[in-house]
């Protein structure tokens, strides 16, 4: 029997064969929802976006694993009930300020960190929502925050999370909710929510409006909001949502072949994807953790550091304190010479002094990409590249700097890597660390690997367990190139060093270990809290300010300063 596409639970077309997933099946479904923010995204995976629609489907052939979620996945659902409490509290009567204060109440999450963040974004929304209802000159019904149009009977199209409201001349307003600041931008999001709203329960709207707003930013900062469709009638809805946010709905349910990415942690079928790289046993763990989760280097670096951190940067993506967060001139160095090395690699072409101009001649190969300072800073790091260069006729680069998506099923866990390259030379698979310095070169190879053992060691762990299989080679290396301002060396790393793979599937399991089982996300005060872009959120910051390392107080510090 021939199956034919779904686009005709949404209008579209239902004579097209239909698209199946690789390594596994889906039951059929009996309901298609799209969703505002997936027509948003021009980067969701194709194949996660068909299981993600097809919405009450089940994957056959998952031999037994399902994704386990975690209940505090999605950051706002506190702020959305709270924000539920208010208008609950205004329904029966009572002021807005007891209204606000019996929402404030309602904010209960776990963690202390996101707890600050979303008292502080309350208080910003209902001023905002105060103002709105001032700009009506009238009180505005609360129609809640998840909505859905049905378009036949088989589909649907809905929004999540963006309050709604309807004023007494039936004039309707969406408000989509930005953890950061507001964005100007008319996207797909914009144009499926109005032709939502514009018919609710068989009522037509008066018009339609559909604001973008910030959550951390108040009502007196220009990044606070941005009105995106302003008073648009039903008609035009329709005609907007026909015209730009239906075809790329129709592509969302037709699928398509995996392309591993963000999705892949909140992927149903992440644990049956044929695309994630096989890394069984890499993270060096025995058992899965509380929930499905995603790792990469970055993310251990950060966790070590502080887990709260780690929790509320990575996990939530609440916004930084940009007056602690500094970079560094040397980090600045180091994206400047990685993005340069990327684009010129990517050529397949050995880098030459040709393509390392003066910088009063500004074309080289990352012109468009690098300003003046920024090429400056990089041009002596580059310039000691020239000697390690691996381009040649026995080279196929495989990447250059972009993301690698692998699976391991013990850990149940999103394995994320992205070497600065990934080649293979005469029949061995080669991955390429460069790091720069402006202290002395490590002497050896043992001196190298203590000082950027992190990486050398995930690295390593990561080609003998994952990439080696998946590119059929017996043997793989880690080369560490470190460039100084005058001076370069490059290091080798073999995976057949069978000593130093044990060490380094040794490092790798102790690292992830507390990551992997941890739900609390404690704070770890520390030299790191003066620069941590998460300061804004923390409970116990002042702990280490208030205290620093050499024991003085933090007011004789203040005086030795002056």
């Amino acid at each position: 029997m021939r199956n034919y596409s779904a686009g005709g639970a949404l209008g579209g077309r239902a004579d097209m064969p239909l698209w199946r997933p690789s390594g596994f099946d889906l039951t059929p479904a009996t309901l298609l929802k799209v969703s505002a923010s997936d027509v948003d995204s021009d980067r969701i995976c194709p194949q996660h976006a068909y299981v993600k629609t097809h919405v009450d489907s089940q994957i056959i052939g998952a031999h037994g694993w399902s994704k386990t979620y975690d209940p505090e996945d999605i950051p706002l659902k506190q702020f959305l009930a709270a924000l539920d409490r208010f208008h609950a509290e205004r329904r029966s009567g009572a002021s807005f300020a007891s209204a606000q204060s019996a929402a404030a109440a309602a904010i209960r999450p776990p963690h202390p960190g996101l707890r600050a963040y979303l008292s502080r974004a309350l208080d910003n929304y209902l001023d905002f929502f105060e103002s709105r209802e001032e700009a009506h000159a009238t009180p505005l019904h609360y129609l809640g925050h998840n909505l859905t149009r049905r378009t036949t009977q088989r589909g649907a199209l809905f929004f999540w999370g963006a309050p709604t409201y309807r004023s007494s001349a039936g004039d309707v307003e969406v408000h989509r909710l930005r953890i950061k600041k507001a964005r100007p931008d008319i996207t797909g999001w914009a144009l499926l929510a109005a032709y939502v709203v514009s018919q609710l329960g068989g009522r037509p709207a008066n018009s339609v409006t559909v604001m973008d707003v910030s959550l951390y930013h108040s009502s007196l900062i220009r990044h606070n909001e941005a009105m995106l469709l302003e008073r648009v009638s039903p008609a035009e809805a329709e005609d907007l949502f026909q015209a730009s946010a239906r075809p790329r709905a129709l592509e969302l349910i037709e699928g398509g072949d995996p392309t591993p990415g963000r999705d892949c942690a909140s992927c149903k079928a992440a644990g049956v994807c044929n695309a994630l790289i096989p890394m069984d046993g890499v993270l060096g763990q025995v058992e899965k953790g509380p929930y499905t989760r995603s790792v990469s280097a970055t993310d251990l670096r950060i966790y070590e550091r502080c887990p709260a951190r780690w929790y509320m940067q990575q996990k939530l993506h609440l916004p930084a304190d940009e007056e602690a967060e500094s970079h560094g001139a040397d980090a600045d160095r180091g994206r400047a010479v990685h993005l340069w090395l990327k684009i010129a690699h990517s050529r397949g072409l050995r880098c030459g002094e040709a393509d390392l101009p003066d910088v009063r001649e500004p074309h080289h190969v990352a012109a468009s990409e690098l300003d003046d300072d920024s090429y400056r800073a990089a041009l002596p790091f580059l310039r000691q590249h020239l000697e390690h260069c691996p381009m040649s006729q026995s080279v196929r680069i495989l990447s250059a700097d972009e993301r690698h998506y692998g699976w391991d099923v013990t850990a149940d866990t999103v394995v994320v890597s992205k070497p600065d390259l990934l080649y293979m030379r005469d029949g061995n698979l080669v991955v390429r660390e460069t790091k720069t310095t402006n202290l002395g070169l490590p002497e050896n190879e043992a001196s190298a690997r203590d000082s950027f053992d992190e990486i050398v060691y995930w690295l390593l762990s990561l080609l003998d367990r994952g990439w080696r299989q998946r590119y059929g080679v017996e043997s793989a290396t880690v080369e560490l190139e470190v460039l100084g301002h005058s001076g370069s060396a490059l290091y080798s790393y073999s995976t057949t060093d069978s000593t130093l793979m044990l060490i380094a599937d040794t490092r790798v399991m102790h690292r992830v270990a507390g990551w992997h089982y941890d739900t609390e996300w404690a704070t770890k005060p520390s030299e790191h809290c003066r620069t941590c872009p998460m300061a804004l959120w923390c409970p116990d910051r002042e702990r280490y300010l208030d205290t620093p390392p050499d024991g003085s107080t933090h007011f004789e510090e203040m005086g030795a300063a002056l």
